[in-house]
């Protein structure tokens, strides 16, 4: 009887034993993919923020309003539309000059889309841009 109860304590502990292996070798798995995954998205971020950093400099000047290039392995497309321009506009002080006069500046706001390719990727991402540019 002694005997017997020994051999069903071994064979359960040996079950434990066998369900935290398995366990701890799902979680490490897991935790790869994960971290795989989360340098992928890193690399992809850093990438576009530097392409975002590249095209505003020069993206909406007089002659860049589409741009194509290649940026690490990814093709991209960029294109500038004019929504609103505008004079700056000062408003008088004084009591004799209602109306007040136009700035020296003039304003535009553009949208700007830019889309991305590679292997297996592909996405379009649009955002704002505001240019001031000195009329004087």
């Amino acid at each position: 009887m002694r005997q017997a109860s020994i051999t069903i304590e071994v064979l359960i502990s040996m079950l434990i034993l066998f369900l935290v292996i398995a366990t701890s070798v799902t979680t490490i798995k897991q935790l790869r993919l994960v971290q795989n995954k989360q340098e992928k998205y890193e690399t992809n971020y850093i990438t576009f923020l530097s392409l975002y950093d590249f095209l505003d400099d020069t993206i909406c000047q007089e002659g860049h309003r589409q741009m194509q290039g290649q940026f690490g392995i990814y093709n991209y497309t960029a294109s500038c539309k004019l929504l609103k321009s505008l004079r700056t506009y000062q408003k008088a002080f004084e009591t004799d000059d209602p109306e007040g006069n136009i700035g020296s500046s003039l304003v535009s706001f553009y949208e700007v889309t830019l889309s991305v390719k590679a292997k297996n990727f592909d996405k379009t991402y649009t955002y704002n841009k505001t240019v001031t540019k000195s009329l004087f």
